[in-house]
C-alpha cells in the first residue's frame, strides 16, 4: 500500500511537471516567433523611416528584446502563474557576491570562447555570429547598450530566473537549476554565446535560489553584459592589449572563485525528470529550431 501510495504521488508529480515544461518548452517557441517576426516587420518599414542604417539597427535590436520578451513574460505569467515575493527584489547579499559572480560570469565566456575558437579554426568554419557590431553611431551604441545592459538583464532574468525557475524548482532545485541554464543558453539561437550562457546561465540560478533573491542575477547580468558592452568598443589598437590583460585577469579570480565555491554549490540533479522534461513535444521543437539555426549558420560559415 505504501508503495503504492508513493507511486501515484510520483506520477501524479512527473504528469505536473510534463504540463509546465510542454507550456514553457511553446513559449520559448512563441519567444522565437516572434522575434522572427517583429524582426521581419521592423526590416520592411526601415526604406521609410529617416535614419541610418547603423542607428536603425540599434533601435530595432532595442525594441525586439524589449518587445518579444515582455509579450512572452506576460503571457507566462497568465498561464503559469508565479508568485514574487517582495523580499525577492530587496538587497539581501553583499556586493562582493555580485562582484564575485561577474568574475566567475567572465571566466566561463572567455573559455568557451578559447575553446570555440580553437574548433572553429581547426574544423574551419564558423560558429559565431554576433548581435552587434563595432559601429561608432551615436543611436547605435546608445541603443545597444541600453538592451544589452537594462533592458535584456531585466526581462531576461524575470523571465528565466524569476519565471522558469521559480515554477520548476518547487519539484526539484537541481533540475530546475539545469533546466533555466540550458534554455537561457539556446534561447541565444547562436552556438558561441548558447554554449556560453548555458553555464552563466546555470551560475545565475544558483545564485538566486542560494540567496532567494530575483535582484541578485539581474545585477549580475548587467554588471557582465556592461564589461562585455565595453568591450565591444575598446578592442582597437590603443586599449586592445590592456583591456584583454585585464578581463583575462578577472577570469582567473573568477576561476579561483568557482573552483571555491563549486563544492559548497553544486547540487543533484533528478534525471528523472530532467530526462521527463527534454521528451515533451515542445522543448523537441525548440531544440530542433536551435539545430537548424546553428546548421544554417555553420553552412553560410562553409560558404
Amino acid at each position: 500500500k505504501y508503495i503504492d501510495f508513493f507511486a501515484y504521488v510520483s506520477l501524479l508529480l512527473y504528469k505536473k511537471v510534463k504540463k509546465d515544461v510542454s507550456r514553457i518548452g511553446w513559449l520559448l517557441l512563441l519567444l522565437v516567433f516572434l522575434q522572427i517576426v517583429m524582426g521581419k516587420l521592423t526590416s520592411a518599414i526601415y526604406p521609410y523611416i529617416p535614419i541610418n542604417l547603423n542607428a536603425y539597427k540599434g533601435i530595432r535590436f532595442f525594441l525586439l528584446t524589449l518587445c518579444t520578451t515582455s509579450i512572452v513574460l506576460w503571457i507566462g505569467k497568465k498561464i503559469l502563474p508565479v508568485t514574487w515575493k517582495e523580499e525577492q527584489f530587496e538587497r539581501n547579499f553583499s556586493y562582493k557576491t555580485v562582484g564575485q559572480t561577474i568574475c566567475m560570469m567572465v571566466a566561463i565566456a572567455l573559455t568557451m570562447s578559447l575553446v570555440l575558437n580553437v574548433i572553429q579554426n581547426f574544423f574551419g568554419i564558423s560558429l559565431a555570429e554576433s548581435a552587434l557590431d563595432e559601429s561608432r553611431d551615436p543611436l547605435y551604441m546608445l541603443y545597444t547598450s541600453l538592451s544589452a545592459v537594462l533592458v535584456a538583464p531585466i526581462l531576461e532574468e524575470l523571465f528565466f530566473r524569476g519565471f522558469i525557475l521559480q515554477r520548476l524548482k518547487q519539484y526539484d532545485r537541481g533540475f530546475a537549476i539545469v533546466f533555466a541554464g540550458l534554455t537561457f543558453g539556446l534561447m541565444h539561437m547562436n552556438f558561441m554565446q548558447g554554449s556560453m550562457h548555458i553555464f552563466t546561465g546555470m551560475l545565475l540560478a544558483t545564485v538566486c535560489v542560494e540567496y532567494d533573491s530575483i535582484l541578485l542575477p539581474i545585477l549580475c547580468h548587467m554588471g557582465f553584459n556592461a564589461l562585455m558592452n565595453v568591450s565591444t568598443y575598446l578592442m582597437n589598437p590603443v586599449f586592445s592589449r590592456a583591456f584583454t590583460i585585464a578581463l583575462w585577469a578577472i577570469a582567473i579570480y573568477g576561476w579561483v572563485c568557482l573552483c571555491r565555491s563549486f563544492q559548497n554549490r553544486t547540487k543533484a540533479v533528478d534525471k528523472k525528470l530532467l530526462a521527463l522534461s527534454l521528451k515533451q513535444v515542445s522543448m523537441i521543437l525548440f531544440f530542433l529550431v536551435f539545430v537548424v539555426h546553428l546548421g544554417c549558420t555553420c553552412l553560410l560559415g562553409l560558404g
